[in-house]
């Protein structure tokens, strides 16, 4: 609860605060007192006494003047200048309003609404207020109506005032500020305490210096490295820099300086300090209205050679533990085709038999994996994918099962897709692709549920498996380059996704969730598409499904000029991207127009992918690139 200390320049305000404080229970001091016997009344107190200040008009600029504890000013409002007002109502007299800094926003729009005619008298500083008062008196005014100053030097001239009270509303709204201050207050201060915390704790050595090269500060990491003397400085406060840490620290600079006039961020700079090999990287500062400091980060070399092997060891791979985001009633589902699967899966849920997806590229399959993981009494354990289009064959046995360290080697033991999924599920996409030795050791895995490994020794395995692919599996099975055994275990829940073009009723709330997803990514406001647009989207038969689509309405998204997509857009793009239906021929030339690299390329991704029939492995070829790389940057189209 905040500590407030109200010093009300006149009684009958320190009456309604008191009042105020008796109501709440807020922690609330009320003294009175005016201009400089109200800053003696904060001195008398001392300002440790309290969290913040509240006062009113003149006494409220001078405490902000005097003292380091913030002071909020109880404003006038409008209502407190009608009440004040409608007392002069029917009054004879010419009436004067002072208004120092605008202090009553709109004072001639009330006076004109009571029907009442006021002279205005406004003032920015202080010092110009007897003056124009001085004038008020010579223009006839009889009654001037203000604040404590204004109305105690009118009756000094012999002019009638009123002070402009401030009602309960003024009150209520001064204290809630005062509290909403000193919680932001708190607020910096643990904020700022945390970034010493931070800066203190940091594992490696953090040293701030000014552009000229004076520490400004450093961490304990920091001083060890560099050896920095504890010896007290001439002034007894300040730490001396000997001359070898002094010659570091110029040396860091001004290499720092030498790589940005190349245009360029800094390399890494290598010193030593009393025989110890130093790493440091330079951060240049910049600090809001000008000015600017070096932030250096230290390691020592053998630091590093250790986190490097660490890092060797214990790394994560992409397709490991992930945070499983779709649910089975976020999915869109107007149309009956997806509402029948949606439905499908969240039966399957309910069983630990192996799940079946198959469907086009880019029709949600691992959304649905997803949704049927956090469906399942499995939701809170892990859900890992392994993509068999990401790796090469040879690969995939290692990916699947693990790998043992080889003897007289640096290859790092990892633990396999099997292993990671244990109390969870396991997602495999793409699964025509895994090689016949690797099927028929998956298949024994499902049979016994268990896992060998290189020494014959087994371990239970208690995972769900999802697996999908793009293709029939029981032409491959005919085919012979899929084990019948194995497709009878994956086969016996099947879900068959549906592609975009037999799902059209779901183009509209698709592209509604996807401008919202792009909005936030990239804080755009798009609110909408237009009817005409939808309908030029809808003509397309989506050969990418919603992979395609959403990397279209991100790019309608990136160049809208207004809240909407238009349709104008959709037709550039069509012209741009080829995208005007399944008909049109696939010779094209590419628009290189005003294009980004990033463009350009995902551009011929997309292009090659439908040209492939959303065949990975041909267009990976096509591309000159392997599957994995490819693979790499589709997942990175998807988010943009």
């Amino acid at each position: 609860m905040a500590n407030i200390l109200v010093i009300a320049p006149y009684q009958g305000l320190a009456d309604l605060f008191q009042e105020a404080a008796a109501e709440s229970g807020k922690k609330i001091r009320v003294e009175v007192g005016d201009l400089s016997a109200g800053l003696a009344k904060v001195r008398e107190l001392g300002e440790d006494s309290c969290d913040v200040i509240i006062s009113r008009g003149a006494t409220a600029r001078l405490l902000r003047e005097h003292c380091r504890t913030p002071v909020v000013d109880v404003k006038v409002t409008g209502y407190d200048l009608l009440r004040t007002l409608t007392l002069l109502r029917g009054y004879p007299g010419k009436i004067g309003l002072v208004s120092y800094r605008n202090t009553v926003q709109r004072a001639d729009e009330i006076g004109a609404l009571i029907d009442m005619n006021l002279e205005f008298y406004p003032i920015e500083q202080e010092d110009q207020l007897e003056a124009e008062l001085r004038k008020a008196k010579e223009q006839g005014i009889a009654v001037m109506v203000g604040d404590v100053i204004s109305t105690q030097a009118a009756a000094r001239l012999g002019i009638k005032s009123i002070l402009i009270t401030s009602g309960r509303e003024a009150v209520m709204d001064a204290i809630d500020e005062a509290e909403r201050l000193v919680a932001s207050i708190q607020k910096e201060r643990e904020a700022r305490s945390l970034l010493e915390a931070a800066f203190a704790h940091f594992p490696g050595g953090l040293l701030l210096t000014d552009p000229a090269g004076e520490v400004l500060a450093a961490n304990e990491k920091a001083i060890a490295l560099m050896r920095k003397s504890q010896a007290p400085g001439e002034d007894g406060a300040k730490e001396a820099q000997p001359d070898a840490v002094r010659q570091l620290v110029t040396r860091l600079v001004s290499s720092s300086f030498s790589s940005q006039s190349r245009g360029r961020r800094p390399e890494v700079i290598q010193l030593e300090a009393e025989g110890e090999d130093i790493l440091a990287q330079q951060i240049p500062l910049e600090i809001v209205g000008g000015g600017g400091a070096h932030l250096f980060v230290l390691k020592s070399a053998a630091e590093i050679r250790s986190a490097e092997l660490l890092l060797r060891k214990h790394r994560v791979r992409e397709r490991e533990r992930e945070q499983p985001i779709s649910h089975v009633n976020q999915l869109v589902a107007t149309s009956d085709a997806m509402k029948r699967i949606l439905a499908a899966a969240e039966g399957c849920s309910q069983s630990n038999l192996p799940v079946l997806l198959l469907g086009e590229a880019g029709t949600e399959k691992k959304s649905i994996a997803w949704a049927i993981h956090n469906a399942s009494e499995r939701c809170d354990g892990p859900f890992v994918t392994l993509d068999c289009a990401a790796h090469e064959p040879e690969q995939l046995t290692n990916e699947l099962f693990g790998r043992k360290p080889q003897d007289g080697t640096d290859s790092p033991q990892g633990e396999g897709a099997l292993a990671l999924a244990s109390g969870g599920t396991l997602f495999i996409d793409h699964v025509s692709l895994l090689p016949p030795v690797v099927q028929s050791r998956l298949l024994r895995v499902l049979q016994e549920r268990a896992i060998a490994d290189g020494d014959a020794r087994t371990h239970p395995v208690e995972i769900r498996l999802i697996a999908a692919d793009a293709r029939d599996l029981q032409e491959a099975v005919e085919a012979g380059t899929f084990s019948r055994e194995l497709h009878s275990r994956l086969s016996g829940s099947t879900l068959l996704i549906p592609p975009l073009r037999h799902r059209m009723e779901d183009l509209e709330e698709l592209v509604r969730w996807m401008i919202a997803s792009y909005n936030q990514q990239h804080g755009k406001q798009i609110v909408g598409m237009r009817e005409e647009a939808l309908a030029l989207l809808k003509k397309r038969s989506w050969p990418g499904n919603l992979a395609e689509l959403e990397i279209a309405v991100h790019g309608l998204c990136e160049r809208a000029p207004g809240p909407f997509i238009e349709a104008e857009q959709v037709m550039e793009l069509s012209q741009a991207k080829a995208f005007d239906g399944p008909t049109a021929s696939r010779e094209r030339w590419i628009d290189l127009g005003a294009k980004t690299l990033e463009e350009l390329e995902r551009e011929i991704i997309i292009r090659v992918l439908e040209e492939e029939g959303q065949n990975q492995s041909q267009a990976a070829k096509r591309l000159g690139i392997d599957r994995s790389t490819l693979w790499r940057k589709i997942k990175q189209l998807t988010r943009e």
